[in-house]
């Protein structure tokens, strides 16, 4: 089952966080699924300042602490949507991105519910390796880009990087400013 997917941009500022979030709460909405977003921005932790809760408990304590799963999972009330908080900060986090723990950790949240799609809201891939990292273990990447924020040449590099060991499944277009013309009409979205 590839229920495990891993959110990514070029840079920060492209909305990879909202992206996790808003695919979430989609899913857990479905009557079959339930959804679990997993804060592993352990440099700038979002997840929890769009949800007004708490960081903590969270991932980190998990990894470090042995603090149980299942205490740190928060359940939102959006539909099916849990959430495992960052839980902080940490200075180098791919050491602790990349260990064991949380190896076992990942394969726990895939194993535990099959019909829970865990979503990895994760660092820029240009800018830190532990995005690059938690992907070489993930079912799959999907990667975010917002219109006009990442130079073309960072955003090849950065598919570049990813495509190398990893299941690219797709790129989300952000914040596109698009206006398609057919005939003498105009058509946005909001125009059907």
């Amino acid at each position: 089952l590839r229920n495990v997917l891993m959110m990514t941009s070029t840079v920060s500022g492209e909305g990879k966080t909202l992206t996790s979030l808003n695919l979430g709460i989609c899913l857990a909405q479905e009557l079959d699924h339930t959804a679990l977003v997993v804060d592993a921005d352990l440099r700038k932790p979002m997840v929890h300042e769009y949800l007004g809760m708490t960081a903590e408990p969270g991932l980190i304590q998990c990894l470090t602490e042995d603090y149980p799963l299942e205490k740190a999972l928060v359940k939102t009330g959006i539909g099916k949507l849990v959430v495992l908080p960052a839980g902080g900060t940490v200075p180098n986090p791919v050491e602790l991105l990349s260990s064991k723990r949380m190896n076992e950790l990942v394969r726990e949240l895939k194993d535990r519910y099959p019909d829970r799609y865990v979503l990895f809201d994760t660092t820029p891939v240009l800018s830190f390796a532990e995005s690059q990292s938690l992907a070489s273990i993930m079912d799959g990447v999907i990667f975010v880009v917002r219109e006009g924020k990442a130079k073309l040449n960072q955003v090849k590099l950065a598919l570049e990087t990813l495509k190398k060991n990893n299941n690219l499944l797709g790129v989300v277009y952000n914040d596109s400013h698009l206006v398609l013309k057919h005939d003498d009409y105009y058509y946005s979205y909001y125009s059907r």
